[in-house]
């Protein structure tokens, strides 16, 4: 009956989440300790969006409750949308040291640099994912309300987290 396709409709956002969550998660670190060449240089740009991703999933939790099948796949999207803001930044901040004559200077440099542009594509995405909130399906309302707000969380965490990532992983050097 009824409750037994709500229960299977429940069991299988909850498996798709869990799924495409870690497949995306593993295919960009993947990616990234191609590009980067360091697992370290990987985990380093990937915390703060974790953190960021962590705390939208904690805002769905308050916002909307109980995600279905059109928002279970948003913490996906948001790794694969936020890890640019982390790219941009961390590469950013590698010019700028290999320029800068201090830590904090290189830091600063690439922030303002990469700050600001970071900030306008986030907007961007961001109202364009706030655009699925006009129609009547709860479904897409959810999931536009959900990247919209996620994807600015995972901005600011990146912002915010990034920076003191570098810092401690400039006081604890290791090779790329």
């Amino acid at each position: 009956g009824a409750y037994r396709h709500s229960y299977e409709d429940y069991e299988g956002v909850r498996s798709d989440m869990r799924w495409t969550g870690l497949v995306a998660g593993l295919l960009i670190f993947l990616l990234l300790s191609v590009a980067f060449r360091s697992k370290r240089v990987v985990l380093l740009v990937f915390l703060p969006l974790a953190v960021g991703t962590l705390l939208t999933f904690g805002f769905a939790a308050v916002a909307v409750g109980d995600l279905n099948m059109f928002t279970s796949f948003f913490g996906a999207i948001l790794i694969g949308l936020g890890i640019d803001f982390s790219i941009h930044l961390f590469t950013r901040y590698r010019e700028e040291r290999a320029r800068a004559s201090s830590l904090d200077e290189a830091v600063m440099r690439a922030w303002d640099a990469t700050g600001p542009p970071c900030f306008v594509a986030a907007l961007t995405s961001a109202g364009g994912f706030f655009a699925l909130m006009v129609g009547d399906f709860t479904g897409f309302n959810e999931l536009g309300l959900l990247l919209g707000v996620g994807v600015m969380i995972c901005l600011l965490s990146v912002l915010i987290i990034l920076p003191l990532l570098i810092r401690w992983w400039e006081k604890n050097p290791k090779p790329y």
